[in-house]
């Protein structure tokens, strides 16, 4: 499994915020809110779509 290093007071606080919000986990917890945040990230079609949708409009050129 791939690892990375973060400060360690994120990750105190990454420990914490997964005690006190029930995950079983630090694990789970990280898992779970880089998943929300890359949920958030438009993917190339949709930036596309939307690029379209604002031509067709007359926003963008």
């Amino acid at each position: 499994m791939p690892k990375i290093t973060i400060d360690p007071l994120v990750y105190s606080e990454a420990k914490w915020a997964a005690e006190s919000l029930g995950y079983s986990s630090l694990e789970e917890f990280v898992h779970h809110v880089i998943e929300k945040e890359l949920s958030k990230l438009a993917s190339p079609e949709e930036d596309a779509a939307i690029d379209r949708r604002l031509k067709g409009l007359g926003y963008i050129k």
